[in-house]
């Protein structure tokens, strides 16, 4: 079995933000695999505390997961998933927003730190491992505003066309990990930094700026 884990926070004020594109992105996978093959729809299971959608891909069974204890304790649902399936690290893929990554882009990475990512780090700290795959999804830095208020933010129209572009071949990645491996996924889907032809002109090597700053406010807590 494969998990393919999209983080998020379950709250309909979210649904749109820079924050969520891990929940959509398996929202967008189930879409997709409905048509192809035998899946079912999400379904909130208090046991897991998680929205969970089951189904088959290439002939492996696949659990779809929305954890639904707000971004920050996301490692507390997987590990009850993972705990109760037996899943090994090397069959869970994580999907997730990242503002070192310009919008229109995503890059795989495997075995690598949270990097800030408080829903990653999470994970890190349930499941005592961080060797899964993460397939990180750009969402640009901010400019204006906090790195706190901007994950929170909904993106414009014209972001979210991007970010629809880029599900198209974060799915193909994700598929690709299932099938032959995180390590030829990266060397496919890595090579050009998995960069949309529309995306930013913003430079992929450009220095990171944290994910998310301590401190205390109104956005403390969990839900960034």
């Amino acid at each position: 079995m494969h998990l393919i884990i999209g983080l998020g926070n379950p709250d309909e004020q979210y649904k749109n933000t820079r924050h969520n594109v891990g929940y959509r992105f398996v929202e967008s996978l189930l879409n997709f695999w409905k048509t192809a093959g035998d899946f079912a729809d999400f379904k909130f299971t208090k046991k897991y505390k998680a929205e969970l959608a089951r189904g088959e891909f290439a002939g492996k069974k696949i659990l779809l997961i929305k954890p639904t204890t707000y971004m920050n304790l996301s490692g507390e649902a997987i590990y009850l998933v993972e705990q109760y399936y037996k899943v090994p690290e090397y069959n869970i893929i994580v999907a997730h927003d990242d503002m070192d990554l310009p919008l229109g882009t995503f890059r795989i990475s495997l075995n690598s730190s949270a990097a800030g990512h408080k829903g990653v780090q999470s994970l890190i700290d349930h499941l005592q491992t961080q060797e899964f795959a993460r397939i990180r999804i750009g969402i640009g830095k901010p400019t204006v505003t906090t790195p706190e208020k901007y994950v929170l933010q909904n993106f414009t129209d014209e972001e979210n066309k991007k970010i629809e572009e880029v599900f198209v071949l974060a799915q193909t990645a994700a598929e690709t990990i299932i099938t032959q491996g995180a390590q030829k996924a990266m060397e496919l889907f890595n090579k050009s930094e998995a960069r949309n032809p529309k995306s930013e002109t913003n430079p992929p090597h450009s220095p990171p700026i944290p994910r998310q700053v301590e401190g205390q406010g109104e956005l403390e807590g969990v839900k960034i």
